[in-house]
């Protein structure tokens, strides 16, 4: 008799059974291999000759970890993506579109998913929706083209952090990209253009890195960091944005590094608190200061090029601050640093030349440190202090200038120490009342004209100076001005060593005046400059 077994509900005899099973079981096997290969890769057709018509059904039907092959057509539709997925286009870009005019085009919400090959079109602006909404995960987006009449993409928290590479994001209404809220991720090789608003927005705590991307042609800034925000912006090309190139405001804080910033308004604007460090730039061509900084902006600028800029190549203006250091600053239409309003920088180790107008203008109560800077072959004075002005001014080179070295004027004061001024065109340094410098250390000598000259009731003190080899007079005291100066060496001077007229006045206590061609002193009549008769002091 024969036996009969039951195993799984199928029923095995004796006599081949077995083998009846096994062939069962390779059956359903096989059925669910091609079931899950069906789930891993999906095509999607508009004209219904794939597995789906629309990218949100076909993302509904896969697996997590599917391939999504998205045929040529024009998707209207609202993609969610809530699981780990591939969506590529296959063929030419600019024919597989995903456009929606009710919601956003993606909605990221997934662990992680990967977008290559679409051309996003958001059209949902007027219901203030984004072409992409990355509220989790890691969206990798590359090789897109995006377009939009309200934001681009716009990144939300902390569980953010998408990779942009190689995308065109171009002709949005508002903002291109826009990282809020605490998040992150990488922007890399992009071209971010026409937008109508700025290109990348870093805002509330955001910290993403914007690599290799040309930023060019927006409608506001290209890149603006405010509310907090940080961020690596990284040998990027900004260029030609009607606002500043990079605007910074309002605590932001970015590292701005290898970029070119150039045909813009301002190449940086940093105010309201913004701060920053901005190094290794090269920031040229633009239509307003390369660097503005203003109401408390206190950024760190080192190591820049700082040329050609059809305004001041750095403005400090309305109470700002910064560090400017290490930097070349050249061939600016205006003054290549201006100074005002309060305003009270640093200036560290520069070299500041070739300029049309001034080296540096300190006017209107500015201040600051300027320390250890070239500065030379300027067409009007390298250092100009006025206006109340009150600046610290040590350890420099001024020289080769085709006017005075340094001027001092109306109102202005400071302190000028252990600098070295020679070959300038007209006085090394020229005071012109009110002004009340105190100029100590110095070494002022080979100027085409005097070493220094009080005029117009001037004031001031000069110690411990060396004033030499000047082509005029060394020290010239006219027109009621009263210097106090003392232990000074005036020496081999073309002219006199002191020459005084127009009622010059002041006191000259303990210098060493010799070796001056036309001798140590002329005091026209009406004079009433004191002196001593001999100094002793040699430095």
């Amino acid at each position: 008799m024969e036996e009969k077994t039951a195993v799984h509900g199928i029923v095995l005899s004796s006599q081949g059974g077995l083998s009846l099973y096994v062939s069962t079981l390779a059956k359903r096997s096989l059925t669910l291999a091609a079931e899950m290969r069906a789930q891993l890769i999906i095509v999607v057709a508009e004209d219904g000759s794939g597995d789906a018509t629309s990218i949100n059904e076909a993302v509904q039907l896969a697996l997590p970890g599917a391939s999504i092959i998205v045929k040529p057509g024009i998707y209207r539709e609202q993609v969610i993506l809530d699981k780990v997925v591939e969506i590529v286009g296959e063929g030419e870009r600019g024919d597989i579109v995903l456009s929606s005019d009710s919601a956003e085009c993606i909605l990221m919400k997934a662990e992680r998913a990967f977008l290559h090959n679409l051309t996003i079109q958001g059209s949902a602006g007027e219901l203030r929706k984004a072409a992409i909404e990355v509220l989790d995960g890691q969206l990798i987006l590359e090789e897109c083209e995006l377009t939009s009449n309200g934001s681009g993409i716009v990144v939300q928290g902390a569980r953010a952090y998408p990779i942009i590479r190689q995308c065109s994001i171009h002709h949005v209404a508002r903002k291109g990209i826009h990282f809020t809220n605490g998040s992150a991720g990488l922007v890399e090789d992009c071209d971010i253009w026409e937008n109508g608003f700025s290109g990348v927005v870093i805002d509330r705590g955001s910290n993403p890195i914007i690599r290799r991307c040309k930023i060019f042609n927006g409608k506001e800034s290209g890149v603006m960091v405010t509310r907090s925000g940080r961020g690596l912006i990284e040998e990027c090309d900004i260029y030609g944005n009607r606002a500043p190139g990079i605007f910074i405001s309002k605590g932001g804080d970015p590292i701005i590094r290898g970029c070119r910033i150039h045909g813009g308004s301002n190449g940086i604007a940093v105010m309201e608190r913004g701060a920053g460090t901005i190094e290794r730039c090269d920031i040229f061509a633009n239509r307003l200061p390369g660097i503005g900084i203003s109401r408390a902006g206190n950024p760190l600028v080192r190591h820049c090029q700082i040329h050609d800029n059809l305004q001041q190549g750095v403005l400090i203006a309305e109470e700002g601050i910064g560090t400017i250091e290490d930097c070349d600053i050249y061939r600016n239409a205006s003054a290549h640093v201006l100074i005002k309003q309060g305003s009270n920088p640093y200036l560290l180790d520069c070299r500041i030349y070739d300029g049309s107008q001034s080296g540096i203008l300190i006017t209107e109560s500015g201040a600051g440190v300027i320390k250890g800077c070239d500065i030379f072959a300027n067409v009007h004075p390298a250092v100009v202090i006025e206006k109340g002005s009150d600046v610290l001014l040590r350890e420099c080179h001024i020289h080769h200038g085709k006017a005075n070295g340094i001027s001092v004027l109306d109102g202005g004061r400071g302190v000028i120490e252990d600098c070295q001024i020679y070959e300038n065109a007209y006085a090394g340094i020229g005071v012109k009342g009110p002004a009340e410098p105190l100029i100590r250390k110095c070494n002022i000598y080979n100027g085409k004209r005097e070493g220094i000259i009080f005029t117009a009731g001037a004031g001031g003190t000069l110690e411990f100076c060396d004033i030499h080899a000047n082509q005029s007079h060394g020290v010239v005291i006219r027109s009621l001005s009263n210097p106090s100066i003392q232990l000074c060496n005036v020496y081999e001077n073309h002219q006199y060593g002191f020459y005084v007229r127009e009622q010059g006045a002041g006191k000259v206590e303990q210098c060493n005046v010799y070796g001056n061609r036309l001798g140590s002193w002329f005091l026209e009549a009406g004079s009433q400059t004191q002196r001593d008769k001999k100094g002793s002091w040699r430095r």
